[in-house]
């Protein structure tokens, strides 16, 4: 059975190319456009990962990521954040919230790949 991974992302093409992307390295993708709805939708879906964007339009994905920390239900899943944000502050401030791992923007495909690999191996 393909891990699901769970897809936080605003900007519908990017959305669809993170889904596409990881579907190719063999995982099942599911999405969220909000940080309200990444919340709601890993408490439900229990995704094996979370891909979060850190830019959302209704709550910073900081605040996503302490927030699913702190849930019963969702603190043990991995968070992997993204951000086009070059401000070394923002990777920092995402690893201090919970996230396991952070990528900058743009992600190439094979790192996205071998992060998500990674972390997920990690975790067992």
């Amino acid at each position: 059975m393909a891990a699901v991974i769970l897809i936080v992302e605003d900007q519908p093409l990017h959305a669809k190319l993170f889904r596409d992307i990881l579907q190719l390295g063999g995982f099942d993708a599911i999405t969220a456009a909000s940080g309200r709805e990444a919340t709601r939708v890993a408490a439900g879906a229990r995704p094996d990962l979370i891909l979060l964007d850190v830019l959302l339009p209704d709550v910073d994905g900081r605040d996503v990521i302490a927030t699913l920390k702190r849930g019963a239900a969702t603190r043990g899943i991995g968070v992997l954040a993204i951000s086009a944000s070059p401000d070394r502050e923002v990777m920092d401030d995402c690893l201090a919230a919970g996230a396991e791992a952070f990528l900058p923007k743009p992600v190439r495909m094979a790192d996205l790949l071998a992060g998500v690999r990674t972390m997920l191996d990690a975790r067992g």
